[in-house]
């Protein structure tokens, strides 16, 4: 993981944030430097969706950013799980792709660039199959002591 030095240099004009290359680089050590918990909220996540994860249903990241919860998705699910992230920022998918590839999980994870505030072909794709999956849901509950 590359190291966030990005505001360090004194006297270097600061500009506007944005999720440019030399952010995406960086992203994963800003985060586990700046997010109170981080780490354990990515384990979170991957406990709380190894629990209610179906077989046959998709797993959306809106905002996957780097990948990293995919990844450790992909590993901690089935082979059969299906995960699709989502960013707005193409050098972050583009970081993501190297990565997901460097770990074998390109058949696995699928990225796909789209403004999810403006594309509302993207929007209603990602509506749709998450209402089919919930209603899938509705009548089933986890197995208790399953972790």
């Amino acid at each position: 993981m590359n190291t966030d030095n990005i505001f360090h240099t004194p006297g270097a004009p600061v500009g506007d944030f944005a999720f440019d290359a030399s952010v995406a680089e960086v992203f994963d050590d800003m985060l586990q430097r700046s997010v109170p918990f981080y780490i354990e909220q990515q384990r979170m996540i991957v406990e709380i969706a190894s629990t209610f994860w179906l077989p046959g249903t998709h797993v959306f990241d809106l905002g996957c950013s780097t990948a990293t919860t995919l990844i450790q998705l992909a590993q901690a699910l089935e082979r059969s799980a299906r995960l699709v992230g989502y960013d707005n920022s193409k050098p972050m998918l583009s970081k993501a792709a190297r990565t997901v590839a460097e770990r074998d999980l390109s058949d696995r994870i699928e990225l796909r660039h789209a403004d999810l505030n403006g594309d509302p072909v993207e929007i209603a794709l990602v509506d749709a199959r998450t209402r089919s999956a919930r209603s899938s849901h509705e009548n089933k509950k986890p197995e208790t002591g399953k972790r």
